[in-house]
Parts: C-alpha cells; structure tokens; sequence
C-alpha cells in the first residue's frame, strides 16, 4: 500500500515538473498520437477536403491527376446575331467557285423538303447575262440618299466588281457582305471598283448599319436592275408568308415591297466597256461567289 502510494506521488510530481518547465520556457506542449504531427501532412489533408475545380464544360469536376489540354480556337463567326456559335461561317460549294455561307443561319435552310429549296413561280425564273454580254443600257439603282446612280456611267469610269445581293433582311447577304470588305484592299490595287446592289428600298437601306463597309450599298426596289441582269423571279405566296415571319426585327411583306419578287444572288466583273468578263448566279442563296474566285476574275479579267 505504503509503496503504491509512493509511485503515484512521484508520478505526479513529475507530471507537475513537466509542466512547469513548459510553461517557463515556452517548450511545445506534448502532443498526442491523434493530433497531426507534421504540418505539410495537415495541409494535405486540408487540400483533400476542398472539392475539385469545376471543369471547363459544364458542372462536372476535373479528374484528379490529368491536366487538360488546350482548346481548339472557335470558328469564325459573324457578327449580325443571327447565328448559333460553333457553326462554320462557311464551307467550300460544290463547284469550286463559291462558297456556302454559315449553313444554319435561317429558320428554313436550304434544304429540299422545305418551302425555300425553291421559292419562285414556275416559269418565272430568268436566266442571268453571261460571259460577254453587255451589261444593259439605263442601268441605274439608287444610293441610301435618294439620288440615282447611273451604272452605265460608273462602269466606264472603273472596272467593277457588281455584287447583287438579297437585301439586309438576309443573315447569309449579311455576312457575305462583311466578307466582301476584307477584299477590297486588294480589289482596290488592281484599279476596281466594288458596288453591292440589293432588293431593298431606299428606305430599308437607310436603317442598315453599314459603317464598317468601305463600298456603296444600292437599292433596286422595283427590280429593274434585276430585270436588266436576268437574275429577278417571282417568289410563292408560302416564302412571303415565310419572310413575314422572319425574326428579329427583319419581317416585312415582300408583295408590298417588291411587288412579290426577288432574286438570285449574284456576282458580275466588268470591264470598263461594260461587257460582262465574269458571272456567277447560284440558285442555292447560302451560296454566294468565294473571295478568291472574284479576286482571280477580276485579275484574268485585266489581262484581257
């Protein structure tokens, strides 16, 4: 008994030694087997507990341990707002001239099946001016002023490059517009002209923003123009009712506008006699002529 007593008191006093001497020198307190014993392993554990980063696409966390790569540059993609992102703006057509324009831009693409595959009146489709052909006297449009503007007269002045386009209502005229500026540098140093011509009136021409294009847009309202290119055709009554419905701000009645009519995009290079050195009308209206076609014409059409 005498002896158990004994050790439990000298087991307190050393117990009570023990923290003393902590407490006067600042020693580090004992630590038990629980506790964390080496900090780098108690930020481990504290890294381990945060979940993992989200990932890139969408809420699903990236696997621990593989790092992802870089992503692939977007397509381009052009500016009216009218197109899903991650549709190509546009392919190679078929017959290595022109190119297809963002495919998915319309409600209704060009697809057969659909009211737009072919949207004229049977019989009304005229056949567009050919390789040396004159472009037709009285030619005349008119600018977002008002004033007519005399075709003939401008011809003779420069070789032109004449675009003939839909209207603004149009997303693939739109971006086909835009495409076109990025040639006119080039255009410009070979001595050309760039003119785009367009079913829309004087007053629709006005409400379009074109202040990031370097050429004259022209209005053609009662299509006379068109007649004179062979390029206008009457539309049926299911494509008007398709134009009404367009989105965004771009419906209008094309019977009370045109008359009902509309016309092949197309795309004409002449020289300063007027004749016709290149032309390119594709039925299909997401196509229109590549860059690089019009810029190779416009070249051959110099050594001529």
């Amino acid at each position: 008994m005498n002896m158990t007593r004994t050790l439990s008191s000298s087991l307190s006093r050393i117990l009570m030694g023990t923290v003393f001497v902590t407490a006067a020198f600042g020693l580090p307190a004992p630590r038990s087997q629980a506790q964390d014993t080496i900090p780098e392993e108690r930020a481990k554990v504290s890294e381990r507990a945060e979940p993992p980063p989200r990932g890139e696409r969408g809420d699903r966390p990236q696997r621990a341990g593989r790092t992802r790569g870089p992503r692939r540059a977007p397509p381009p993609q052009a500016n009216d707002g009218s197109r899903r992102a991650g549709t190509p703006m546009y392919t190679e057509a078929p017959d290595g001239i022109g190119v297809t324009l963002r495919q998915g831009a319309s409600p209704l693409p060009y697809t057969k099946g659909t009211v737009t595959y072919v949207p004229w009146e049977e019989g009304s489709k005229m056949d567009p001016l050919k390789v040396g052909s004159k472009l037709p006297k009285n030619s005349v449009a008119w600018t977002k002023t008002g004033s007519e503007f005399n075709l003939n007269k401008a011809v003779k002045e420069k070789p032109t490059v004449l675009i003939y386009y839909r209207g603004g209502w149009c997303p693939f005229c739109n971006v086909h517009l835009n495409e076109l500026q990025t040639s006119i540098p080039a255009l410009e140093k070979l001595g050309y002209q760039l003119l785009a011509v367009s079913t829309d009136t004087v007053e629709a021409l006005k409400a379009y923003d074109d202040s990031e294009l370097k050429y004259p847009l022209l209005a053609d309202p009662d299509l006379k123009l068109a007649t004179n290119l062979g390029i206008k055709y009457k539309v049926v009554k299911e494509y008007i009712q398709h134009v009404k419905e367009i989105p965004d701000g771009r419906a209008f009645d094309m019977e009370k506008r045109n008359g009902g009519f509309l016309v092949t995009p197309s795309a004409f290079i002449l020289d300063t006699t007027g004749t016709i050195r290149f032309a390119y009308a594709n039925d299909n209206y997401t196509v229109r002529a590549s860059q690089d076609a019009l810029l190779k014409a416009a070249k051959e059409a110099l050594a001529k």
